[in-house]
């Protein structure tokens, strides 16, 4: 999944695969996730991953495992960050755990991207606070957004 061709096969894989091979396609990657999240490449496999999540348990698994790594995704590949976003709305579930990871991870991200670390990925920073500022406006509950499963 860090070549080009070995990334995008694995996107078409998820994308056209049945819901029921997520979890081996996770299983297959899990302990590499973080990763390949931070990869220039292997970064889509990981948003595919959330963007085909079919369940909240599925989307549970990759919150566990990339919020750690939340402030070196807000700074430089804040896509995976908008992807799992999505997945929280899209399933009603995993948008507390993923709103208190991403407060929690501001003030890093901010060190990180004042301090010279890659901009390659845009200004996470914004990203942040527009998810935070969507999940004010959902109020409580596990998706983020208004109507959103919320």
């Amino acid at each position: 999944a860090r070549e080009p061709t070995g990334s995008r096969a694995l996107e078409v894989v998820l994308s056209a695969a049945p819901c029921t091979w997520w979890g081996r396609i996770h299983s297959a990657l899990r302990g590499q996730i973080l990763e390949m999240a931070q990869h220039l490449l292997a970064n889509f496999v990981v948003q595919s991953l959330a963007t085909c999540a079919s369940k909240q348990r599925d989307l549970k698994l990759l919150l566990a495992e990339l919020c750690p790594g939340l402030p070196a995704l807000l700074a430089s590949r804040p896509g995976v960050v908008w992807r799992l976003a999505q997945a929280c709305a899209r399933l009603g579930g995993g948008g507390a755990v993923l709103l208190e990871a991403i407060a929690a991870a501001r003030p890093a991200t901010d060190r990180l991207r004042n301090g010279g670390a890659s901009s390659a990925g845009g200004d996470g920073g914004a990203l942040a606070n527009l998810i935070l500022g969507i999940g004010a406006y959902g109020g409580s509950g596990g998706g983020l957004g208004k109507g959103q499963g919320g």
